[in-house]
């Protein structure tokens, strides 16, 4: 819950959107489609269901920590106001 591991959660879930040593994107958050991984020139065109899932269960994750986070916010201004 605390904020250090919010952004290493973003910064995790960034690495599918080309935030990794190539900046090659790997996932389509409109389609819900990642590819396999990185190779040495670029992203591994395969769409395994491994790596689909993976983002998939990701992107619930991250989902699930903004909400948590928005509902703390609201939570502490709440209480203090």
């Amino acid at each position: 819950g605390g904020e250090r591991w919010m952004v290493e959660a973003e910064r995790a879930y960034d690495w599918f959107f080309g935030v990794n040593d190539l900046g090659a994107a790997l996932a389509d958050g409109d389609e819900g489609e990642c590819y396999d991984g990185l190779t040495w020139a670029g992203a591994n065109f395969n769409q395994g269901a491994e790596s689909i899932l993976s983002f998939q269960l990701a992107t619930c994750a991250m989902q699930t920590l903004v909400r948590s986070a928005v509902h703390r916010e609201q939570s502490d201004r709440s209480k203090a106001g």
